[in-house]
C-alpha cells in the first residue's frame, strides 16, 4: 500500500467530516485512521513520514484539528491519539509535534476533560501520549493546564495502584527532568511530603519500570536537598548504584532501559556522584555486564541507549579508564577471518566485536546506533593512546581499520536524512582514523589502509553536489545534509594533511584540492559557523592553503562577507513575516488543487508540450518539402539551401522553446516550494493560533475570576465602610461617656477629699471624747451626778457613732438623690428663708463654738496640770463641775449641729429654735 495515498485519504476524509459531520463521513474517517494505524504500527518504519514535506504536514494538521474539536466522538479521539502515539515513536516527528504543532495543550485539555472518569480508555491514552511526547522535551511553565495536570498526576501517584499509575509516574519524570520552574512549583505544593512518601514506597515495587520512574522523580526534585543527601549518602549510595545496575542489566523493556540510562547520565553530571561511583567496589563488574548487553541485545534503540550510557561514563576520566580497561581486557580471537565472521553475524560473542558490528550498520537499521558506536570507539582509542596501551590495540586495529575504511564511501540516495546520516558516519570514521594517526606506531598502519582514490572521490562528490558549493553558500537553498558535507570535506582534508608524509602522492592531491575554487564556499561556511571545532579546522586549512600560489584569499573574504550578509538578511526575514502570509487564506481543497495543477502543468509542459511543437514543425517541413519539390523551375541546390536554412531556424526555435519550458518548470518548482513553505507556515500559524486561543480562554477565565473577586472585594469594602461608620458612632458615644466619667471622677475625688476631712475631724473628736471619757471616769469617783450625766453622754456618743456610719451610707445614697433634691428646692425655698435666719444664728454660735473648741484644745493641755490641782482644790470642785456640765451640754449640741450641717439636714429642734 502506498503511504502517500493513505495520507491523502486521511486528509480528504478529515476535510469531508469537518465540512459535513454525518455518520458516513465518520465511518470513512475512522476506517482511514485504522488503515494509517496499521501502516505506522509498532516496529514499522516511519521514514516515509517526513514532517518537512507537505502531505505529512497536512496530515498532522488534520489530526490536530480533530483533537481540538471537543464535540468529536470519543472513539474518533481515541483512534486519533493512537495514530499520534505511533507517530511519536520517531524522534523527528515527536519534536515536530511538540515544538511546531503544540500538541501537548490539546491532549492535556482532553485528559482534564475526562479526568472525572479515570477508567475510560481515552484517559490512559492521553497520559501515554503525553509521556511519549514530553520524553527528552522541555515543557514551558507556567501554562494554563499545568496546575490541573500536576494535581491529576499527584492524585494518581498517591492513590491506589491502577493502570494510570505507571504512565503518570513516567509523565511526572519527564516534566521534572531538567526543568527548574516545574521542580520549584512541585516543591511548593501542600502535599509534596506525602508524594515523597509514595515515591519512596514505589522504590520497593516489583515492577522495575515503576522503580526507575520513582527514582528519577526523586532525583530530579531532591538531588541537592536533604532527601537527596540521605538517598546518596555514603551508606546508601552503593545500594542505589547496585539497584540501578541491576535494573539496567535485568530490565527487558526498552522503556525501562531508556529511563534508567537517562537517570544514570543525569547522576553522572554531579561531581559528587562521580566520586562515589569511582570508589564503588562493583564498578568493574557493572561495566562488564553493561558491555555484555551489547552482545545479548539486538534492539537498535536499546543498543543506542547503552552506547549513550557508555559515553557518559567516558565523560569522567577515571571511569573512562575503567571502561576501556574492562573492554580491552576481554579475550580476543586470533584469526582475522574468525573476527570478521564475528562482526558479520547478528549476535556476537564479545563487546568489542559488537561495537564494530553496530558501527558498520546503515541508516536503515537505526539512525543513532551507528553514530554513537563510532563515538564510543573514538573514546576507547583516545583513552588507550593517552594511557600508552598501544600494544593491546594492535590486533584490534587490524580489524577496526577495514570497518572504518568501509564507511568512506560516497553517499548515494535521494533521502536527505539518509545522506546526512552517511556524511556524519564518514566524519566520525575519519575522526577515529585521525586519532589513530596521531600515534606514531599506528600511523603506518592507518596509511597502509588509506585509499587516495576513495577519499578524493568523496571530496569531488561534495564539491560537485553540495548545495553550499553550488549556490556559493546561500543559506536559503541549502539542503539538510549540506552542513554535514562541509564537515566531511574539512575532516577529510585534516586527515589527509596528517597522513601526507606517510602516503605517497597524497600531498599533491591536498594542494590541488586546497587551490580548487570550489573549496572556498566550504571554508567560508566553516569560518562563519558557530561551532568551535569547525572554525579551528577551517583556520588550520586556510593557514596551509595561504602558502600555496593559486589560493585566492580575496575570494574567500568575499564569500565570508556574503555569508554574513545572507545571515543578516535571514535574521531580518525571520523578524518580518513573508508576503505570502498576508495573502488571502486558501482552503485545504484549494491547496490540493494548486498542487495537482502544478504537477499536471509540469508534466504536460515538460514532456507533452515538447513533443507537440516538434511534431508540428516536422510535419510542416515535410509539407513544404513536398510543395517545394513540385517547383521544377528552381534548382535542387537552391531548394536544399532554403530548407537547410528553415531547418536551422526551426532548430533554434525548438531550443528556445526548450529553454522556455525549462524556465517554466523551474518556476513551477519554485511555486511548489512557495506553496509548501506557505503550508508549513500556515500549519505553524494555526498551531500558534490554537495556543493563543487557549491562552486567551485562560485569560478570560482569569478575568472572570478576578471580576468575581473584585465584586467580593467591593461588597466587603461596603460592609467594612458600614462597620467603620458604626465604630465611629460608637467611638463618639464612648467619648461622651469618657467625658462624663471624667466629670464623675472629679466629683468623686472632691467628695472623697471632703470625706477624708470629715473622717479626720471625726477621729479628732473621737480622741477628744476618749480623753473626756477618761476625765469623766476619774471624776466619777468624786461625784455621782457626773456619772449619770457621763452615761447619758456615752449613750449619745454611741448613737453618734451609729449615725456616722449611717451617714457614710447615706452620703452615697444622697449622691443619687441629688437630682431629686433639686426638684424639692423650690418647695423648700420658703423653709430656707426661715432657716437662713437660724443659720445666721447658728453661724454665730458656730463661731463661738470654734472659739470654745480652741479654748478646749488649750485646756486639754492644762488638764493634766488641773488634775493635780483638783486634788488640792477640793473646794472648787463643785463650781468647776458645774461649769463642766454646762460645757458638756454645749459640746453635745455643737456635735449634733455639725453632723446635721455635714448631712444637709437640720434637726427639727434646732429649726424650732
Amino acid at each position: 500500500m502506498d503511504p502517500n495515498s493513505v495520507l491523502k485519504a486521511v486528509v480528504l476524509s478529515t476535510n469531508q467530516y469537518t465540512n459535513n459531520r454525518n455518520e458516513n463521513n465518520l465511518i470513512n474517517l475512522e476506517r482511514q485512521l485504522d488503515v494509517l494505524t496499521n501502516l505506522i504500527g509498532p516496529g514499522k518504519s516511519l521514514k516515509f513520514f517526513l514532517p518537512t514535506q507537505i502531505l505529512p504536514t497536512e496530515c498532522l494538521t488534520s489530526l490536530l484539528d480533530l483533537l481540538n474539536e471537543p464535540s468529536n466522538p470519543t472513539d474518533l479521539l481515541t483512534k486519533t491519539m493512537t495514530v499520534l502515539y505511533n507517530l511519536g515513536a520517531d524522534n523527528d516527528i515527536k519534536t515536530c509535534l511538540h515544538t511546531s504543532f503544540h500538541v501537548m495543550p490539546s491532549v492535556a485539555h482532553i485528559l482534564l476533560l475526562h479526568s472525572r472518569s479515570p477508567s475510560d480508555r481515552i484517559v490512559l491514552q492521553s497520559v501515554q501520549l503525553l509521556q511519549r511526547i514530553t520524553y527528552n522535551s522541555r515543557v514551558s511553565y507556567p501554562s494554563s493546564y499545568a496546575d490541573d495536570l500536576f494535581k491529576f498526576l499527584m492524585t494518581h501517584i498517591q492513590g491506589t495502584e491502577s493502570d494510570l499509575t505507571l504512565p503518570c509516574l513516567g509523565l511526572m519524570a519527564n516534566l521534572c527532568k531538567n526543568n527548574v520552574s516545574i521542580q520549584a512549583h512541585i516543591k511548593t505544593m501542600e502535599n509534596v511530603k506525602s508524594v515523597y512518601k509514595a515515591l519512596i514506597q514505589y522504590l520497593s515495587h516489583s515492577n522495575l519500570t515503576m522503580i526507575v520512574f520513582a527514582l528519577s522523580i526523586i532525583t530530579s526534585l531532591c538531588l541537592n536537598e536533604e532527601l537527596g543527601d540521605k538517598l546518596f549518602q555514603p551508606k546508601n549510595v552503593n545500594q542505589t548504584f547496585q539497584l540501578i545496575f541491576n535494573i539496567l542489566i535485568q530490565g527487558e523493556d526498552i522503556t525501562t532501559r531508556r529511563y534508567v540510562v537517562d537517570l544514570f547520565v543525569f547522576l553522572l553530571k554531579s561531581p559528587k556522584i562521580q566520586q562515589s561511583l569511582l570508589v564503588f567496589e562493583h564498578l568493574g563488574g557493572g561495566v562488564q555486564e553493561i558491555l555484555n548487553l551489547l552482545t545479548r541485545n539486538s534492539e537498535p534503540e536499546a543498543i543506542a541507549k547503552i552506547f549513550e550510557l557508555l559515553l557518559a561514563f567516558c565523560s569522567s576520566s577515571g571511569i573512562r579508564c575503567t571502561v576501556c580497561q574492562t573492554l580491552m581486557s576481554l579475550p580476543t580471537l586470533q584469526s582475522t577471518e574468525a573476527l570478521q565472521q564475528q562482526i558479520i553475524q547478528p549476535g556476537v560473542s564479545e563487546p568489542f566485536y559488537a561495537i564494530l558490528h553496530w558501527a558498520s550498520q546503515s541508516y536503515n537499521t537505526h539512525n543513532m546506533a551507528p553514530l554513537v558506536a563510532l563515538d564510543f570507539l573514538k573514546e576507547v582509542y583516545e583513552e588507550m593512546l593517552d594511557s600508552g596501551l598501544t600494544s593491546q590495540l594492535s590486533p584490534r586495529t587490524d580489524l577496526s581499520l577495514p570497518i572504518l575504511t568501509e564507511q568512506l564511501v560516497q553517499p548515494v540516495g535521494c533521502d536527505d536524512r539518509a545522506i546526512k546520516h552517511h556524511c556524519q558516519k564518514i566524519v566520525k570514521a575519519v575522526d577515529i582514523l585521525h586519532v589513530l594517526a596521531s600515534d606514531e606506531t599506528l600511523r603506518s598502519t592507518v596509511a597502509q589502509s588509506f585509499d587516495i582514490k576513495t577519499c578524493v572521490g568523496i571530496l569531488e562528490h561534495q564539491l560537485n553536489h553540495n548545495n553550499i558549493g553550488i549556490t556559493l553558500g546561500r543559506s536559503h537553498t541549502v539542503s539538510e545534509w549540506s552542513n554535514a558535507g562541509v564537515d566531511v570535506v574539512l575532516h577529510m582534508l585534516d586527515l589527509m594533511n596528517s597522513l601526507q608524509r606517510d602516503v605517497p602522492g597524497l600531498e599533491k592531491h591536498i594542494h590541488m584540492t586546497l587551490q580548487d575554487p570550489r573549496l572556498i564556499p566550504f571554508l567560508a561556511s566553516a569560518l562563519t559557523s558557530d561551532t568551535r571545532d569547525k572554525v579551528q579546522t577551517a583556520l588550520s586549512l586556510v593557514s596551509i592553503a595561504a602558502k600555496l600560489p593559486d589560493f585566492s584569499v580575496i575570494v574567500l573574504g568575499d564569500s565570508i562577507a556574503a555569508n554574513n550578509a545572507s545571515k543578516v538578511i535571514e535574521l531580518e526575514s525571520l523578524k518580518k513575516p513573508l508576503n505570502i502570509e498576508h495573502s488571502p487564506s486558501l482552503s485545504p481543497g484549494r491547496h490540493k488543487q494548486l498542487t495537482f495543477e502544478s504537477k499536471v502543468v509540469r508534466e504536460n509542459g515538460v514532456h507533452g508540450n515538447t513533443a507537440g511543437p516538434t511534431d508540428s514543425s516536422v510535419q510542416s517541413l515535410i509539407d513544404r518539402m513536398q510543395t517545394g519539390l513540385e517547383i521544377k523551375d528552381m534548382k535542387a541546390s537552391e531548394i536544399m539551401d532554403v530548407y537547410e536554412h528553415k531547418l536551422a531556424s526551426l532548430a533554434t526555435k525548438e531550443s528556445h522553446l526548450q529553454d522556455l519550458l525549462e524556465a517554466k518548470a523551474m518556476a513551477l518548482a519554485q511555486a511548489d516550494r512557495l506553496i509548501s513553505q506557505y503550508r508549513c507556515r500556515r500549519a505553524q500559524s494555526e498551531a500558534e493560533a490554537r495556543k493563543l486561543r487557549s491562552l486567551l480562554q485562560d485569560a478570560e477565565k482569569r478575568n472572570e475570576e478576578y471580576s468575581e473577586k473584585l465584586n467580593e472585594v467591593r461588597v466587603e469594602h461596603e460592609r467594612t465602610v458600614g462597620e467603620m461608620e458604626q465604630l465611629i458612632a460608637h467611638n463618639e458615644n464612648l467619648q461622651v461617656i469618657a467625658k462624663d466619667h471624667d466629670q464623675l471622677t472629679v466629683q468623686h475625688q472632691e467628695q472623697s477629699k471632703k470625706l477624708e476631712t470629715l473622717e479626720r475631724k471625726l477621729k479628732s473628736k473621737e480622741e477628744d471624747n476618749q480623753s473626756l471619757q477618761e476625765l469623766y471616769d476619774m471624776l466619777q469617783k468624786h461625784n455621782e451626778t457626773l456619772a449619770n450625766q457621763h452615761e447619758v453622754a456615752t449613750e449619745r456618743l454611741a448613737k453618734l457613732d451609729e449615725e456616722r456610719k449611717n451617714l457614710t451610707k447615706i452620703l452615697k445614697e444622697r449622691e443619687k438623690k441629688c437630682t431629686e433634691l433639686k426638684e424639692k428646692t423650690d418647695k423648700q425655698e420658703k423653709d430656707i428663708r426661715k432657716l437662713q435666719r437660724e443659720c445666721e444664728n447658728s453661724d454665730s454660735a458656730v463661731e463661738k463654738l470654734r472659739e470654745d473648741l480652741s479654748k478646749s484644745e488649750n485646756e486639754k493641755k492644762d488638764f493634766k496640770q488641773q488634775a493635780t490641782a483638783l486634788e488640792k482644790e477640793t473646794k472648787e470642785r463643785d463650781t468647776y463641775i458645774h461649769k463642766l456640765r454646762n460645757e458638756l451640754e454645749k459640746q453635745t449640741q455643737i456635735a449634733k449641729m455639725i453632723h446635721s450641717l455635714t448631712s444637709g439636714n437640720v434637726p427639727e429642734s434646732n429649726v424650732k429654735l
